[in-house]
């Protein structure tokens, strides 16, 4: 018989109702004439486009200066230093920046704002050859920048406030240019634009301006955009297809419909951020592959979850011996999908057919729905469950490429020895990965794992021969 098998990242407060998991794997939805309706597809791999510096990653943005698509430059920030990236792999240092942290970068098309910092000090302004640090005194210090209509667009440091550059300069400012968001008393988060309009994110409520062309300040608030509900981290805000993502203040995960926060965590994802206290050092960003729009979402050394904006589903990201993925930032550059490692100086690609981290193993893991067997025990004759086989290395490691199975019988908590089984060497499509005799059982989960560099692709469901035992 058919039984159900992973298709998303559910992991119950109470393990024995769901433990169910999927790691380095995604769920996408098929056509109903498909085999199966949902399948795990690998997640993509990370081959090694540039090395840049000591590292880590801190920030990257493209500037294209009207190039030719494809062309234009990358603009990194790696430990304390600015490269230039251009196309054909050759890379410039502009300057040095300070600090450690992750930076804010926006572009105006001919300058690259790069915040460092929240002190007024902070502010750099990158052209194609120059770095620049921002002195003047009307420049108070900054949380956050965004880009719109000619203005660099900052929210000031501990205040409601927020200000903005001179016109298409954004080493100029004017100390009677700002305004504030006044509907609550609480100090701004972090900002982003989204359909020509400004989304000012508070502690506790959201406001959104829009450009009125007033001379005295060009922007004023738009009616009835008011939202009664902030954000906890500023580095969480995102945009994603033609949308905004956040994480409010009350640790739910929403993507703004019109001027509405819809939620789009689950009460698992929810456990998740409620289990790591503070949150305010969440980072996410957004990118798309594949028809696949994925906001993803990271607290160091601690987790990474992801959505899928095409499904609505959930899956996680995990890095070899971490418990979060080693991505710190993305850029779309060069018509490839790039990201920062968080370690070191590393630029790597999305590639969906790589299958290992710059070399690093990468483990999939499916973890299934538990199997019940009410009120009596049953007996798990044989399991099969239904990869695309065949698709192994032509020699090495992957040329034999093995599923590693285990199963716990209480709900989660502890696991069995793995059983291995081959899912067929190159040109095998007519292999099966099929275990026996795996004992009695009243609940059980079902997780297997893939560590060789090969394809991974597995059904959400699976075939089992389980009969009952009695009380």
């Amino acid at each position: 018989m058919k039984i159900p098998f992973a298709s998303q990242s559910y992991r119950s407060r109470s393990l024995p109702l769901s433990a169910q998991r999927v790691v380095n794997l995604y769920p996408e939805i098929q056509t109903p004439s498909a085999k199966e309706i949902v399948a795990l597809f690998g997640t993509p791999g990370l081959p090694l486009h540039a090395a840049l510096g000591n590292g880590p990653i801190r920030g990257m943005i493209r500037l294209d200066c009207g190039c030719a698509p494809g062309a234009g430059s990358l603009y990194v920030v790696s430990g304390s230093k600015l490269f230039k990236l251009d196309s054909n792999g050759d890379s410039t240092t502009l300057g040095d920046l300070p600090g450690t942290a992750l930076v804010k970068m926006e572009t105006n098309g001919t300058q690259i704002a790069i915040l460092t910092g929240t002190e007024a000090d902070n502010l750099f302004i990158a052209t194609t050859t120059t770095l620049t640090q921002v002195t003047d005194t009307d420049f108070p210090g900054a949380t956050s920048v965004v880009y719109l209509d000619g203005y660099f667009i900052f929210t000031d440091t501990n205040t409601d406030q927020f200000r903005i550059s001179a016109i298409n300069d954004g080493t100029s400012f004017d100390a009677l240019e700002f305004a504030s968001a006044e509907g609550a008393p609480d100090n701004l988060v972090g900002a982003s634009v989204d359909h020509r309009e400004l989304w000012l994110l508070g502690a506790s409520t959201t406001e959104i301006w829009y450009n009125s062309g007033d001379t005295d300040f060009p922007f004023e608030r738009a009616s009835g955009a008011y939202i009664e509900r902030g954000c906890i981290a500023r580095d969480s805000i995102v945009n994603i297809d033609n949308s905004l993502m956040w994480v409010g203040d009350d640790k739910i995960v929403y993507r703004a419909n019109g001027y509405s926060p819809g939620r789009v965590s689950t009460h698992a994802v929810e456990a998740v951020l409620e289990k790591a206290g503070g949150l305010a050092d969440l980072v996410a960003f957004t990118y798309t592959q594949e028809g696949h729009a994925f906001y993803v979402l990271k607290k160091p050394d601690t987790f990474t979850l992801v959505y899928d904006v095409a499904t609505s589903l959930w899956h996680e990201r995990e890095s070899h011996d971490r418990p979060d993925y080693r991505v710190s930032c993305f850029a779309e550059a060069f018509g490839l999908l790039l990201v920062g490692d968080d370690s070191n100086g590393n630029i790597y690609r999305l590639d969906l057919k790589s299958y290992t981290e710059n070399g690093e193993t990468m483990i999939a893991s499916a973890t299934a729905p538990p199997l019940f067997a009410d009120a009596e025990t049953a007996i798990a004759n044989t399991l099969i469950i239904d990869f695309e086989h065949g698709e192994a290395a032509t020699t090495g490691q992957g040329s034999d490429p093995q599923a590693m199975l285990d199963w716990s019988d209480d709900g989660g908590k502890t696991w069995s020895n793995e059983k291995w089984r081959s899912i067929g060497r190159k040109g095998k499509h007519r292999a099966r990965a099929k275990w026996d005799r795996m004992g009695q059982f009243r609940q059980r989960v079902y997780r297997v794992k893939i560590s060789d560099p090969v394809k991974r692709v597995i059904s959400s469901v699976a075939y089992a021969d389980i009969e009952g035992g009695g009380l």
